[in-house]
């Protein structure tokens, strides 16, 4: 099937500034990924925690694979991602899972903040890596945990085909 999709940029703005001592500090930092042919975004309630003995319960939020379809995405068609913490109070822990096997980086989102994602490929390791540059890996999953109540979160990635 022919797509009638027409590629659009994804526009991205990172604006921050602070005053201190009559100082100003900050920057303007725009970005464009060109060629995006697709998005998916959604609001997902994220569940409490639910510990085993073994097991912290996570909430899937999205797979990246080799199917696009509702909830998953093509890895090696990742132009970004953005995941905000719509909650006022409660804070959730962020969890990157990469296609190489136990390679994770989990951060904590604060009551409105967001965490994005550039480029699909990360790195994460038990110790300094020192022998041999290290190449970063695809991403595979992202999933979320609140802490202490129900938090909804808003996640938006978006594709653009493989070169």
């Amino acid at each position: 099937m022919a797509t009638t999709i027409t590629p659009s940029d994804l526009s991205v703005t990172l604006n921050d500034s602070i005053t201190l001592n009559s100082n100003s500090y900050g920057g303007v930092t725009p970005f464009v990924v060109g060629g995006c042919m697709a998005a998916d975004q959604r609001i997902v309630a994220v569940a409490v925690k639910a510990i085993t003995e073994t097991v912290l319960g996570w909430t899937n939020l999205f797979w990246y694979d080799t199917t696009n379809q509702q909830g998953q995405g093509v890895s090696s068609e990742f132009a970004y991602l953005r995941v905000t913490n719509l909650d006022t109070v409660n804070y959730i822990l962020l969890n990157v899972l990469s296609a190489t096997v136990n390679n994770t980086i989990t951060v904590k989102l604060a009551a409105g903040e967001s965490y994005t994602l550039q480029n699909g490929q990360f790195l994460s390791s038990t110790t300094e890596l020192r022998t041999a540059y290290p190449v970063p890996v695809n991403i595979k999953q992202i999933k979320a945990a609140s802490d202490t109540a129900i938090v909804d979160v808003e996640i938006l990635t978006v594709f653009k085909p493989s070169a």
